[in-house]
């Protein structure tokens, strides 16, 4: 499993045992495909190892 996978359910995790409902919750990890922060460097970096939570 890639880290943003594992670092998305992580959050899921958290979540669910804070009383979120499983399903109404979707669990998508981009990785690399779609960073926020297209430029290189230390700070591009860490704003690319982000959780995006998306209230639908």
């Amino acid at each position: 499993m890639a880290l943003g996978e594992r670092r998305a359910n992580g959050i899921l995790n958290y979540l669910i045992v804070n009383g979120a409902a499983r399903n109404q919750i979707e669990v998508v990890s981009y990785g690399e495909e779609r960073p926020a922060d297209r430029s290189t460097g230390d700070a591009a970096y860490q704003r690319n190892r982000r959780v995006e939570i998306v209230d639908l």
